[in-house]
């Protein structure tokens, strides 16, 4: 018995330490996951029903949504989520005031709704209140809101279905961002852009808005393209840096003055990654793994304290970074080992459960966050968790329990009683034993805040 406790032990701890993250997407306060073993979590605002639990309560922890362990990639709009599955079928939930959620309706959701009848989608991108997706077979297709053209069908009529854009097959990637325009990258590597153009945020030398999809420039070398608020920026292949549109609030990183129509080469140096835009600020990455960021949120900490300017600016002296995405309110980041960080706002515990207000640094979003199981919770109808003073069980068929840290030393072994203390113990994981009269012994972690 005790060697089979152990290797029960040894596997949650294991789970616990890994890095877990398969696809990770944030949205305007909430944050959407796809753990390695196709599992869905959401976390953080709710009003919308955002995080797809059935509910419209904001939750702090990570939350699992159903029981489905096909799971394969998500993307967030502000108030909305997409999903997409092993099999190529797309699912939804959230707001849906422009039916961007693409069910045919304008009614939100709070469980995942099945879109449609089809399984060949292979990507998906998102606005904050429109979806563009591609298919395997390389067309392109749009939904949500259509004010200025975004979904780039030739009208301003908004969509709540999936609709295709042009009959081009050869599309490889898309992207919206925190504007009311789109890109879209071809096989070729030809740039492609629609939508709003006040600004020139499109890039076509123009500040007319476009309808369908128009070819910016003639050059076919282009990796990666971010889309801000008013403006927008992409990677070469070469590793070189280019930005257009609204230039107002420093988002070039005072390298130029006034708004660029056309894309224009950011600095000289060659060796970005990628690169994702904000409302009016920008993050990339090197490919030493340095991380950089720009415009009107740059943090700069001097010793006389945190300024704001818009020069181009190193965050801390990590040389791991892989891959940064923006959202409305903060970014996410990976490590080359898999970790997953984030920073910005944290007013509904997106980021952090132990930290209040706003975080400028980045911190790590770990496993270990991830909600009890709901075995322990509907079965033994046990709360808090996480658990601050007292745990409760009310079971007439709990025996005995056991207290174990992770690395599977007993700390504590309770009798019955009314509550459970953990007093005393250091905030982190642990490992409670629950042993049932018919001899079953039920495993579940538990945090300890």
């Amino acid at each position: 018995m005790i060697k089979k406790m152990t290797i029960i032990l040894l596997f949650i701890y294991s789970f616990v330490g890994a890095q877990c993250w398969k696809s990770v997407a944030s949205g305007g306060s909430h944050i959407v996951a796809v753990t390695t073993d196709g599992s869905l979590y959401s976390w953080g605002y709710n009003y919308y029903g955002q995080l797809g639990d059935g509910t419209y309560v904001n939750k702090k922890v990570p939350t699992r949504i159903g029981s489905d362990t096909d799971w394969k990639t998500v993307a967030t709009g502000k108030y909305f989520t997409l999903a997409m599955k092993t099999d190529g079928s797309i699912w939804a939930w959230g707001d849906n005031q422009f039916g961007q959620l693409g069910d045919g309706t304008n009614v939100r959701r709070n469980n995942p709704v099945r879109i449609g009848t089809d399984k060949e989608w292979k990507s998906l991108h998102t606005t904050s209140t429109n979806t563009i997706a591609i298919k395997n077979n390389g067309s392109i297709w749009g939904w949500g809101r259509n004010q200025f053209g975004e979904l780039g069908d030739g009208t301003t009529v908004s969509k709540a279905y999936p609709t295709q854009i042009g009959t081009d097959t050869d599309w490889k990637t898309a992207t919206g961002g925190c504007g009311f325009h789109t890109f879209a990258i071809k096989n070729d590597g030809s740039l492609w852009a629609w939508g709003r153009n006040l600004n020139g945020e499109l890039g076509d030398g123009s500040i007319v808005n476009k309808y369908f999809p128009t070819k910016i420039g003639n050059d076919t070398d282009w990796k990666d393209v971010a889309a801000g608020f008013r403006y927008s920026a992409a990677i070469k292949n070469n590793g070189s840096i280019w930005m257009w549109g609204d230039n107002g609030q420093g988002q070039y990183g005072d390298i130029f003055i006034g708004n660029k129509l056309i894309p224009t080469r950011m600095g000289v140096a060659n060796n970005w990654q990628s690169l994702t835009t904000g409302i009016n600020d920008t993050y990339a990455i090197k490919t030493d793994g340095t991380l950089w960021n720009w415009g009107r949120k740059t943090l700069v900490l001097t010793p006389g304290g945190s300024i704001w300017e818009h020069k181009l600016h190193k965050i801390g002296n990590s040389v791991d970074w892989s891959y940064v995405k923006t959202s409305d309110t903060g970014q996410l980041l990976f490590k080359s080992n898999g970790s997953f960080w984030g920073m910005g706002e944290n007013t509904y515990g997106q980021l952090s459960n132990t930290i209040s207000g706003s975080i400028n640094v980045p911190v790590e979003i770990s496993c270990s966050r991830l909600s009890v199981s709901e075995t322990i919770k509907s079965v033994l109808n046990f709360y808090p968790n996480p658990i601050k003073d007292y745990f409760f069980i009310n079971n007439k068929e709990v025996k005995t329990i056991q207290l174990y840290s992770l690395d599977g030393k007993l700390l504590k072994e309770y009798s019955v009683s009314e509550k459970y203390s953990i007093n005393g113990l250091s905030k982190g994981i642990y490992i409670l034993n629950i042993h049932l009269g018919n001899g079953k012994v039920i495993s579940e972690k538990i945090i300890k805040e």
